[in-house]
């Protein structure tokens, strides 16, 4: 897989969303603790079962020192909205989201992140396959 690294000491206008993370857990026991840790190791593949829960964290930056807002959504193959991700909070100040996937069938998937500054706004795409 490969990683874009992006150059933060440019000065550049607007927000800019950093690699994101996407922590795999199996069991609603594991997403809880996941989602209090900020040291949860994320997961290398982008294929998931349906038994899955999947806690997306997503760094954002500006060089300004502004604060940015992060949203995100689930989107289909074809790339059309199916449903808000919910927020979880995490202390430290990084954006992360669940999604449980026992409601959705054996598909490829994307997951649009949206980061939201005062000088802009930046979108990124995950996409990841979940099997039956």
């Amino acid at each position: 897989r490969d990683v874009e690294v992006p150059d933060l000491s440019a000065r550049r206008a607007g927000p800019l969303l950093l690699n994101p993370q996407v922590v795999r857990a199996r069991t609603f026991r594991d997403f809880e603790a996941a989602a209090g840790d900020p040291d949860a190791a994320p997961s290398p593949t982008r294929v998931f079962a349906r038994g899955d829960r999947l806690l997306i964290r997503v760094p954002a930056y500006d060089a300004s020192g502004a604060p940015v807002g992060v949203s995100a959504r689930l989107l289909n193959a074809w790339g059309h909205p199916m449903r808000e991700i919910e927020a979880v909070p995490l202390p430290g100040g990084v954006a992360q989201f669940g999604l449980p996937l026992a409601w959705l069938g054996p598909g490829q998937y994307l997951i649009e992140l949206t980061g939201t500054g005062e000088r802009g706004a930046v979108k990124d795409r995950i996409s990841f396959r979940l099997t039956g």
